[in-house]
């Protein structure tokens, strides 16, 4: 009984594992790109806020470079879904490669967020840049 148990276990687990990887090699569609287009903007908004935080001084430079980094690494993952066009339908095509330019400037945002020496003055600047871009987004996501 107990090998039954067992075999019965790793089918469930396999067919799991088809399963996700049968999702994940569908086409991107509308609904998908809305999702991605939605974590995007989430870390947009967070680094603008981080950003905010910085220009004020409340935020150790530790702190933000750990963080910024780290919001970098999650916009980088959306962004490779992003720039498979192979695996996007293409009713979507045209906003997913407007969704994956505003990535990739949301990204360099981030990115000069997590530089140590950074001014209040310039990290005021990326707050208002981040703002900008997360419009954007939600500009772009609608149909």
């Amino acid at each position: 009984m107990k090998w039954f148990y067992i075999a019965a276990s790793i089918a469930g687990v396999g067919w799991m594992v088809v399963l996700l990887v049968a999702q994940m090699s569908a086409p991107m569609n509308n609904s998908q790109l809305k999702s991605t287009t939605s974590e995007l903007r989430s870390y947009a908004v967070e680094g603008q806020l981080l950003a905010e935080q910085a220009a004020q001084s409340r935020a150790p430079s530790i702190y933000r470079h750990v963080y910024a980094a780290k919001l970098a690494d999650l916009v980088n993952q959306s962004q490779q879904s992003l720039n498979d066009a192979s695996c996007i339908r293409p009713e979507v095509r045209r906003s997913a490669q407007t969704i994956a330019r505003l990535s990739e400037q949301v990204h360099s945002q981030i990115d000069h967020l997590a530089v140590a020496d950074l001014r209040p003055s310039e990290a005021a600047k990326l707050a208002a840049q981040l703002a900008v871009s997360a419009r954007e987004l939600d500009a772009g996501a609608q149909p």
